[in-house]
């Protein structure tokens, strides 16, 4: 069994990544998007930090694996929070796309990020 490791949760003031490794949707309804951005400020007291393809729709794996990369590479963020989930959070790990996989930094990240949405399938 894999020795499993818990982060803390995040605390007001902490900066939390919001991507989409799906499709992003938020670029087509923006007003659901901007009222989960507005309750992670207000209701959490935490800093939403939007990746370059968050509300791109038609962004390619490679371009949604970098934002994934990314948000588990940098040491501000404490959490990393999905926008939508679908069919295309799976592509990456589809034999034609194992390229684009991000496990590998996902393990590696320090500190230890949560991952909340779809990127926790």
């Amino acid at each position: 069994m894999p020795d499993l490791r818990y982060p803390p949760k995040p605390s007001p003031g902490d900066r939390v990544a919001v991507l989409s490794p799906s499709a992003g949707l938020p670029g087509l309804f923006p007003l659901p998007f901007e009222l989960g951005l507005r309750r992670l400020r207000d209701d959490f007291g935490l800093i939403p930090v939007e990746y370059p393809v968050t509300r791109t729709m038609g962004s390619s794996p490679a371009e949604r694996a970098a934002d994934i990369h990314a948000a588990f590479a940098d040491p501000g963020i404490a959490a990393v929070i999905a926008s939508i989930g679908g069919a295309g959070r799976s592509r990456p790990r589809r034999p034609s796309r194992m390229r684009y996989c991000f496990w590998r930094p996902a393990r590696s990240c320090r500190p230890p990020s949560r991952c909340t949405g779809s990127c926790a399938a």
